[in-house]
């Protein structure tokens, strides 16, 4: 028998509940090995990226943690000197 939208609702949206931590769990994986947000919302089937960023921002590193240094690298260059001249 196929399920339907009438056999999911007799279930009172409990069967949903089931599914929940699971769904948190992975999506939670999913940022803390880097992938983008963008592509944890649509994996997860939110209808914006703006739900997403609500529910899992918290699991994001700070944003500001290592901006000198990269902004240092990338001024000076891989290769470059450490040094910058007072000018």
């Amino acid at each position: 028998m196929e399920n339907s939208r009438s056999d999911w609702d007799s279930f009172g949206g409990k069967v949903t509940g089931l599914f929940t931590p699971l769904r948190h769990t992975y999506a939670s994986a999913l940022i803390r090995n880097n992938v983008s947000m963008k592509v944890v919302s649509t994996l997860c089937g939110h209808s914006s990226i703006s739900i997403t960023m609500k529910l899992y921002s918290h699991l994001l590193p700070d944003s500001t943690e290592g901006i000198a240094e990269a902004l240092a690298g990338t001024m000076l260059g891989a290769g470059g000197s450490k040094t910058v001249a007072a000018g």
